[in-house]
């Protein structure tokens, strides 16, 4: 035996398709995981897009009035039903749905609802009270 290679530390080549190999299997895993996980996506969209869309119920918007309450507009076939929501769901209106409002006439609504007396007021006072909280 030569004592010179005894102390000599060992190299072990690393073969360069194992490194290769293993590239290989992470790509193979990172796809498998990516499909399941999109295949599961499309099954639960497809399984919910009934409970979405219905053509006898549809939800035409909402009026949040405070923490946790609103107002709500549902069609349920030729009827639109005003609901209030907070701790328990009350029915406070049914209206016909005979008329077809048309996308501008929903927005002028909109337009029209938002710029209400009580709004106004409100935004003069908060404006009045934060100018005053400004000067202390």
């Amino acid at each position: 035996m030569n004592p010179s290679k005894k102390n000599e530390p060992t190299t072990h080549q690393v073969d360069g398709s194992s490194t290769i190999v293993t590239i290989i299997k992470v790509i193979v895993v990172l796809v498998v995981l990516i499909g399941g996980f999109l295949l599961a996506v499309r099954l639960i969209n497809d399984r919910t897009r009934g409970v979405r869309q219905s053509s006898r119920l549809s939800h035409l918007g909402g009026v949040p009035l405070g923490k946790d309450r609103s107002v709500q507009l549902v069609q349920i076939n030729d009827k639109v039903y005003v609901v209030g929501v907070g701790q328990n769901v009350e029915l406070l209106d049914t209206l016909e749905a005979d008329t077809d409002w048309s996308a501008e006439e929903m927005q002028e609504m909109k337009q029209t609802t938002s710029e209400s007396p009580f709004l106004e007021s409100f935004k003069q006072q908060l404006d009045q009270f934060q100018k005053k909280r400004g000067r202390s």
